[in-house]
């Protein structure tokens, strides 16, 4: 089956058109990076069923961060009251998580010392985002031993991470493309645009990362990123203002169901 992330500025709407797909499917058949992990030290009797649940709740919660759903909110917050009660291990998850990443940054070495040479690693404020990096690019790689069963699909990923790291560090077009040749081959990148707001957006998003980056540097920046997917990768665009976009969604899930 597929590797499939979504791409595009903060709130254009990459977890909604994920839940929809997800509405038309069993869960059961689909699984993202992070739960990928989890499956994974499950399987490997790494962890307990009950660790496997709080992980998969965290993130839940985290996919869902932004659903202020009554319904929702009172879901997560009974689960958080109930994983407090339970015993939960959080230094031998993170040990375990540990030891699966390292793996990755060895079959990644190229990108890690790439990153490091341009001094991004030195950074703290870059430090969550190349951690991210770094979980995703391991769910990637176990994924490979569900491929036949689930989907991976994921809201946002390890091409996403791209725009985290411009918006806090200026990269150059060089460095961008350096970056993105480093990164593995997915199934499909499925960019979402909506030209009516993206600049609101942008706007938006460099504002509440209290960046000193130029708007017009940032939005140039992040065309030159698409139009490199769009030369390397396979991908879809929809056009979220375009009056054809659930047309396209719709035909986008049959596609992948």
């Amino acid at each position: 089956m597929e590797t499939i992330e979504f791409f595009g500025v903060p709130r254009i709407g990459k977890s909604l058109i994920k839940s929809y797909i997800l509405s038309q499917s069993s869960y059961a058949n689909f699984l993202n990076y992070r739960s990928v992990i989890a499956k994974y030290l499950y399987d490997k009797k790494k962890i307990s069923f009950t660790e496997l649940s709080f992980l998969n709740h965290v993130e839940y919660c985290r996919e869902n961060s932004r659903n202020k759903n009554p319904i929702n909110v009172i879901k997560i917050y009974s689960k958080n009251l109930f994983f407090l009660i339970l015993p939960i291990n959080k230094t031998k998850l993170r040990k375990e998580l540990n030891i699966l990443i390292r793996e990755t940054e060895k079959k990644n070495k190229g990108f890690f010392s790439y990153i490091k040479k341009i001094g991004l690693s030195k950074k703290k404020n870059l430090n969550k985002i190349i951690f991210w990096i770094k979980e995703e690019m391991t769910g990637l790689r176990l994924y490979q031993r569900y491929r036949t069963k689930y989907i991976c699909l994921n809201s946002e990923g390890i091409f996403q991470r791209i725009i985290g790291l411009i918006v806090r560090n200026n990269l150059s077009k060089i460095q961008i493309k350096k970056i993105l040749d480093f990164f593995p081959k997915l199934d499909l990148i499925i960019i979402l645009r909506n030209k009516k707001i993206e600049n609101e957006l942008i706007r938006e998003f460099l504002y509440l990362r209290k960046s000193d980056m130029d708007y017009e540097d940032f939005k140039n920046n992040y065309l030159y990123l698409i139009s490199l997917i769009k030369k390397k990768y396979k991908y879809k665009v929809i056009n979220i203002n375009d009056t054809n976009y659930l047309k396209d969604i719709n035909i986008l899930t049959k596609n992948i169901l």
